[in-house]
């Protein structure tokens, strides 16, 4: 009786350590959703600094796109700080086994590629405020202070492909499935940061010069194969594109607002004073020239984006 009593007990742990096995299996780690979510904040940041710059031009440091380009890099770089925090001073001795140690400090590989990109990025910052403040609005988007910012987006997303790389491979071994749309869906952003890069070679005006065709050919494929080649979703390097395309639509969509929100702007503060209080014609601006009932003006935004 003590026997199988011992071993009912046995078989309790075992299957309660199976089920914990599982439940890890398919869950995907907190602090992979939010290098992700600061990867989407980059991007949202550099496509809104896009239109920002061609609209308003360089007003300040401190514009909105400026702030949410950087809320990404310091989310990213936190929770991957608090990463090596852990495994350094609170991780098991299996997680300090896996860690990869830099001057004393251990962490996930991962992590420390998505620091160095979070602190590239924060670096680039006064770098290029002090670029334009001394040199003025860019002519071209890979400015030297741009060159740093371009370099730590890519390693802060890269570094979350790493960690989300892992924990997918680990996952299929244990029979789950985690991770492995987040890891597809981090590399349709990373193939959007990198088409920000090559965008000055892709206007249509160029699309039949063969700089064109250069620029292309080594960017797409490279990001498409190199994310696809190891993810574990059914149709990996359709599945990659078709995020691309998302959020290069959205983020035409959303230029095309922010567009219009400057247009109107301009047209309330451009001096239109009518009456001997010289109050701004609001109603006329908001009227004549913000036709926001016009559905046109949304289709052409639409079909541009």
């Amino acid at each position: 009786m003590e026997t199988a009593g011992a071993l009912t007990e046995f078989e309790r742990t075992e299957a309660a350590s199976q089920a914990r096995a599982v439940a890890s299996a398919t869950r995907t780690p907190w602090h992979c959703r939010l290098v992700v979510l600061a990867a989407v904040f980059v991007l949202v940041g550099i496509v809104w600094d896009i239109s920002w710059h061609e609209t308003v031009g360089r007003d300040t440091f401190w514009t909105p796109a400026h702030i949410c380009i950087h809320i990404g890099g310091l989310l990213g770089g936190l929770t991957c700080g608090w990463q090596v925090l852990r495994a350094t001073f609170f991780g098991s001795e299996a997680e300090r086994a896996s860690s990869v140690r830099v001057w004393g400090m251990r962490g996930p590989l991962g992590a420390w590629v998505t620091i160095w990109g979070a602190l590239a990025m924060i670096t680039s910052a006064p770098f290029d405020n002090w670029w334009h403040d001394a040199y003025g609005l860019d002519v071209e988007i890979l400015s030297p202070p741009h060159s740093v910012l371009a370099a730590g987006m890519y390693f802060l997303v890269f570094g979350g492909l790493l960690q989300l790389l892992s924990l997918q491979n680990r996952s299929a071994a244990e029979g789950g499935k985690a991770g492995r749309w987040l890891f597809v869906f981090a590399g349709g952003i990373l193939l959007s940061m990198a088409s920000i890069m090559i965008m000055e070679k892709t206007f249509p005006n160029q699309q039949h010069a063969a700089e064109f065709y250069r620029a292309t050919m080594l960017t797409f494929p490279f990001f498409i194969f190199f994310v696809a080649r190891p993810a574990k979703v059914p149709m990996p390097a359709t599945t990659v594109a078709g995020i691309y395309m998302a959020a290069d639509g959205a983020g035409g969509v959303g230029a095309a607002v922010v567009s219009r929100f400057a247009e109107a702007g301009a047209d309330l503060s451009s001096g239109e004073q009518h009456g001997a209080a010289g109050v701004p014609d609001v109603a006329g601006a908001a009227g004549a020239r913000h036709r926001w009932g016009d559905a046109g003006d949304w289709a052409r935004a639409g079909v541009v984006a």
